[in-house]
């Protein structure tokens, strides 16, 4: 990498993502407020979206480390340096970073992250966009 030896991306919760699934989950509970199903079922599937909700807004704030670029290797903050990560699939477009990362030695653990803007600093979000597309590039010639 020429620009940069280390890139740390200090990962903090993401307002637009906590907006996204507020609102997605609202818009459920809505649905199923208006819908003409029985009352029993009705209950059933309230039940299970508050479980959903649950489960990602904790996703959301659990999902919070320190991923570490460095020699062309990812690291998560709660491994130890030498179990370097490959980056097996990338997705990046403005708003929205998606990172799938597979342990190297025993290819089994795998970490996705979603990465939204307002979840780093501005130019490190530019960095790890350019540095994908940096990857995507070399992969292909």
């Amino acid at each position: 990498m020429s620009f940069q030896d280390k890139l740390i991306l200090e990962l903090k919760p993401a307002n637009t993502t906590f907006f996204c699934v507020a609102v997605l989950h609202l818009a459920a509970f809505l649905a199923l407020w208006l819908s003409l199903i029985p009352v029993w079922a009705k209950v059933g599937l309230f039940l299970l979206v508050l479980v959903s909700l649950f489960y990602q807004v904790n996703a959301i704030f659990k999902n919070l480390s320190t991923l570490v670029f460095a020699q062309e290797s990812w690291y998560v903050d709660d491994e130890a340096l030498e179990h370097p990560l490959d980056l097996i699939g990338s997705f990046s477009i403005r708003y929205l970073v998606v990172l799938h990362l597979r342990n190297k030695a025993t290819k089994v653990r795998l970490h996705r992250f979603f990465i939204a803007p307002d979840s780093l600093d501005k130019n490190t979000f530019r960095q790890l966009r350019a540095i994908l597309k940096l990857n995507r590039g070399a992969k292909r010639a």
